[in-house]
């Protein structure tokens, strides 16, 4: 609506109409009823006195009548789009009014951290009461991308899904080709795995590329990779959280995730990783690290050599003051 309707509806109605004029000018632009926010959905195919009874029921408006021969008056009879609307305390009728001329519908946020499992994802979809239809075949690790998206009530949570594919999908396409003439991973798929063990082994965005150097440089070597976040993915059984500190007894334990026991990177990603730690996964730092293990400060000490790795363990271990026996001490140790 514009300016000049605006200025119709409040200065010249109550002109043309005197004192019954004046207070519906008053009403238009006055404080409404409302006292909380308050959503209220529009079902498709609603007619406009059900629309404005549904406002009224909800305490929107004041009157249904005024709000329906307004909506008439403008040219937004048949222009009512269905879907949800929100609606602050003591908003004007005229507003109102504006919200549904522009198709304002409310516009809501899903956010998917990075390092998500796909059950973790799918859970939280099928969790999310905005959305409709269940989810039942958990989507691939690695193929779906970690963000934030917008959606609308009713929206389909397999939309969702396809969206995050694509993302992930495109991001792929456009950045593979970018790796350097010798990087040692031959597939994309490789690629994913490795940036998924990167974003479960470190926040920091400074330490992702030389996590992916220290897993490169084991591959070359050759030796096992001996990644905790792998041990724990097979564990769990993909879910995402094990629930629990790892035990020497799940470094032992036979599985396809564990890297302790089997040569090479895992089967599959253990996560969804985010576009960071794919992109220090494509282009690690050039060292010649083989181990690290935290450093209490919420990152890691890393080393050349298996000596230099202990001290930095034995660094840790005061650090936490344990007790217990040592776990060995391996590129993954935490």
């Amino acid at each position: 609506m514009n300016q000049r309707l605006f200025l119709l509806f409040t200065l010249i109605i109550p002109l043309l109409f005197g004192g019954g004029g004046v207070l519906f000018g008053l009403s238009l632009v006055g404080k409404g009823p409302l006292t909380q926010p308050a959503d209220v959905v529009i079902e498709p195919h609603t007619g406009l006195l059900q629309t404005a009874a549904a406002l009224k029921n909800a305490n929107v408006i004041g009157n249904e009548y005024e709000f329906a021969a307004l909506i008439a008056v403008t040219g937004n009879k048949n222009k009512i789009k269905a879907g949800e609307y929100e609606f602050t305390p003591q908003i004007s009728l005229w507003h109102v009014v504006q919200k549904f001329a522009r198709g304002e519908i409310l516009v809501r946020k899903i956010t998917f951290p990075e390092g998500w499992t796909s059950k973790q994802i799918v859970s939280a979809l099928n969790q999310n009461t905005f959305l409709m239809g269940d989810v039942t075949e958990i989507p691939a690790e690695g193929t779906l991308m970690p963000d934030t998206y917008t959606f609308t009530r009713g929206d389909k949570r397999e939309e969702i899904l396809s969206r995050m594919k694509k993302k992930m999908a495109d991001f792929i396409a456009a950045t593979w080709p970018r790796r350097a003439a010798d990087y040692p991973l031959k597939t994309t798929d490789d690629w994913l795995k490795l940036a998924s063990i990167i974003e479960a082994e470190t926040p920091k965005s400074e330490e992702r590329a030389r996590v992916a150097a220290v897993y490169l440089n084991r591959l070359a070597k050759p030796m096992r990779l001996e990644a905790d976040p792998t041990v724990a993915y097979g564990a769990s059984d993909g879910s995402g959280n094990l629930g629990r500190a790892l035990t020497l007894a799940d470094l032992q334990t036979a599985n396809p995730y564990n890297t302790y026991l089997n040569d090479g990177l895992p089967p599959t990603p253990i996560n969804n990783p985010g576009r960071a730690s794919l992109l220090a996964a494509l282009t690690p730092e050039k060292n010649d690290y083989l181990y690290f293990v935290a450093n209490g400060l919420g990152g890691h000490n890393f080393a050349a050599t298996y000596e230099a790795h202990q001290k930095n363990v034995i660094a840790w271990r005061k650090i936490k003051n344990e007790t217990k026996p040592a776990l060995p001490a391996t590129a993954g140790q935490r």
